[in-house]
């Protein structure tokens, strides 16, 4: 499972701070894929307050699955 590789490879409370939005993005990603819809919302609301409204692909993304997951 793509989704428990990826938690086991980057612990979300190790990684260095830069990082963290990143890792949110693909975790939602992920859980999106595997079917975890709840779960993926949480993860792309927690980007997108984590970006706050700074413009480029990491809001642009967490707005996306944010309106295609609240449908």
């Amino acid at each position: 499972d793509h989704l428990a590789t990826f938690r086991w490879l980057f612990a979300e409370d190790e990684l260095p701070k830069d990082r963290h939005s990143l890792y949110l993005y693909m975790l939602a990603q992920l859980q999106e894929l595997n079917g975890g819809r709840a779960d993926a919302l949480e993860s792309y609301r927690r980007l997108k307050a984590r970006v706050g409204s700074n413009p480029g692909r990491l809001l642009d993304g967490a707005n996306a699955g944010i309106a295609r997951l609240s449908r």
